[in-house]
């Protein structure tokens, strides 16, 4: 499908507004992945709040060039792009594309967080941070043996005197 420059302009504007609150962008190839199974993505990604989108990799460039928190991603974009970014939580975009790559031939090759690069090796901690309710969960968890290790300590304490 040809489109015409006023067409690209709104693409580039959209994607760009898109981009200007998200936390973290993670960037796969979906290379081999059928249509059934992107839409499968995309109904989970929509479930989580997560947008998914596949655009030209030039008009993507050209939205990463005005926004200045992503300029560290302008020209990394080559063959077929898939990004996903969230507004909610650095890691759930992260979290989402890694399970689903371990189901589909879907490749992640990159991520940008706080405006730096992760490549594949390094997004697995970007998959295991936690969400703002699990880091409380596990607080609470860890509140809990710490207090009951210190009871135990004090009825040993009192069962040997």
């Amino acid at each position: 499908m040809v489109l015409n420059i006023n067409e690209k302009f709104n693409i580039v504007n959209s994607i760009n507004k898109l981009l200007n609150n998200v936390l973290s962008i993670v960037i796969a190839d979906y290379h081999g992945v059928s249509a059934n199974e992107i839409n499968s993505l995309r109904k989970d990604a929509y479930k989580q709040s997560i947008n998914i989108f596949i655009a030209k990799n030039t008009l993507i460039n050209n939205a990463i060039k005005k926004n200045s928190n992503l300029k560290c991603l302008s020209n990394l974009f080559n063959g077929p792009t898939l990004i996903a970014c969230s507004s909610k939580h650095p890691g759930i975009a992260a979290r989402l594309l890694y399970s689903f790559s371990k189901k589909t031939k879907l490749k992640i090759k990159l991520a940008c967080y706080n405006g730096n690069i992760i490549y594949k090796p390094e997004i697995q901690y970007l998959v295991n941070m936690p969400t703002y309710e699990e880091a409380i969960i596990n607080i609470i968890k860890l509140l809990k043996e710490v207090s009951l290790l210190k009871l135990l300590k004090v009825l040993n304490f009192i069962k040997n005197n």
